[in-house]
């Protein structure tokens, strides 16, 4: 049978991360019901590069998880290619679907030869595709995914400034798109690359994911059982200024690893942040970057046959607000957010301890019931409040769960959490009754 090889070439910000999450999550029903493979070991496949002698971000992040059992740095390149060729003869599929996001930087032409000859040996038939974007759009879209890892809009400005100097070597990461870079080694390799416009407008069905669906598998997203995931959520402008400030303060890595120091929900927060949607990166020469990617835009058109043409990208227009800095009020309401979910999880932690000990106990231990008393009316959700109080009630401790029970009967804001509350008080009066009898 002959076998076929979808070799997907994630640029970033081009919808990668979703096309494989989709992907990773439908792969059984795909392999079972339509003979589409997707390897489920790694949701991101840029690890298969390790076959081309070069480690992308990804690969050292899966090293990381497997340093207990690889070191050596040929024995882990060897633990991937069995991997994957294990994966191709398990699978058996009729289509394989490779997609890796990582792939579409720094690879030269005798590695991306090497994956190529690697690929042949299963697959009569590979595909290579990428998905691009206007390089303007792109880099917008990228300073602000950068800007969310830890750079600041200094670093940002100066990698722009060293690319329009032409100083950035081709196999060394951008923040500009460099499509051309990137894809040329598999144009060599391969044969051919196919180029899809990345804006949603040209997409059928309006995303990536099932533009790829019926481009390149052949049907409706809906028909393969595949949906749509939404990741990596963009932030507004007054938000990514926020980013800024904290990068420059608190930076979120060092030497490659989290930094302790770095808040973890902190993003989540800065999203919640009211303020211009629109962002655009603040001090750039957006003329003298078009003049300096117009080689990207024909190299593209070129390749495309003419279906993909940048040439009349606008440059982006800053908002009347877009330049703003937060104000006190909204740095105020960052901070009081913050600071209330670092109470909740403060205050989950003292409660699963306490119910811990009292579970665990065959005697009274007043002190842990009260820590659960005091500590759950700084949860958030009142069905982890009713949890508490059905702990303290089944651990003996009616009064307890009784003050717990009426602060959530009159404060939960859904009816049947209300009524939940109302039972089990209900069933502490019960208790109640009892130990009067008695």
């Amino acid at each position: 049978m002959a076998r076929r090889c979808i070799l997907h070439v994630g640029l970033p910000k081009t919808g990668s991360t979703a096309l494989q999450a989709s992907l990773h999550r439908a792969a059984p029903d795909l392999l079972a019901r339509h003979g589409i493979g997707y390897a489920t070991a790694f949701e991101n496949h840029s690890v298969i590069g390790e076959i081309t002698g070069r480690s992308s971000d990804t690969s050292l992040a899966v090293r990381r998880r497997l340093r207990h059992r690889i070191w050596d740095d040929d024995a882990f390149r060897n633990y991937m290619q069995d991997s994957f060729a294990a994966q191709f003869d398990r699978s058996g599929a009729a289509v394989e679907v490779i997609s890796g996001e990582g792939l579409g930087q720094g690879y030269t032409g005798p590695e991306v030869a090497r994956l190529a000859e690697f690929l042949g040996r299963w697959f009569d038939d590979i595909q290579v595709c990428a998905y691009v974007r206007p390089p303007l759009e792109h880099f917008n879209s990228h300073a602000q995914q950068v800007l969310k890892r830890g750079m600041t809009f200094d670093a940002i400005r100066a990698e722009v400034a060293a690319f329009m100097a032409d100083e950035i070597p081709p196999e060394d990461r951008c923040v500009v798109a460099r499509p051309m870079e990137g894809l040329t080694p598999y144009l060599e390799a391969f044969g051919a690359v196919t180029l899809r416009d990345a804006r949603r407008a040209a997409l059928t069905g309006g995303d990536v994911v099932a533009d790829f669906c019926v481009t390149f598998l052949g049907q409706p997203a809906a028909a393969l059982g595949v949906e749509s995931l939404s990741v990596n959520e963009s932030v507004n402008a007054t938000a990514a200024r926020m980013l800024d400030a904290v990068n420059r303060q608190v930076p979120a890595s060092i030497d490659g690893y989290p930094n302790p120091l770095r808040a973890r929900g902190l993003l989540g927060q800065l999203r919640a942040l009211p303020g211009p949607a629109r962002f655009i990166m603040p001090g750039i020469d957006w003329a003298g970057l078009r003049a300096a990617t117009r080689p990207q835009v024909d190299w593209m058109a070129e390749v495309s046959g003419g279906a993909v043409d940048f040439t009349d990208e606008p440059l982006p227009e800053a908002g009347p607000d877009t330049g703003a800095d937060p104000d006190l009020d909204q740095i105020a309401r960052l901070l009081n957010d913050a600071l209330l979910e670092a109470q909740v999880v403060k205050a989950r932690m003292r409660i699963q301890a306490a119910s811990y000990r009292i579970e665990a106990s065959d005697t009274p231990l007043p002190d842990a019931a009260e820590v659960i008393r005091r500590s759950a009316p700084f949860l958030s959700d009142s069905r982890e409040k009713l949890r508490a109080a059905r702990t303290l009630l089944q651990g003996g401790y009616s009064e307890d769960a009784e003050i717990l029970c009426n602060e959530i009967a009159n404060s939960a804001p859904e009816a049947a959490e209300r009524g939940a509350a109302l039972d089990l008080l209900h069933k502490v009066h019960k208790r109640f009754a009892i130990a009067a009898k008695s």
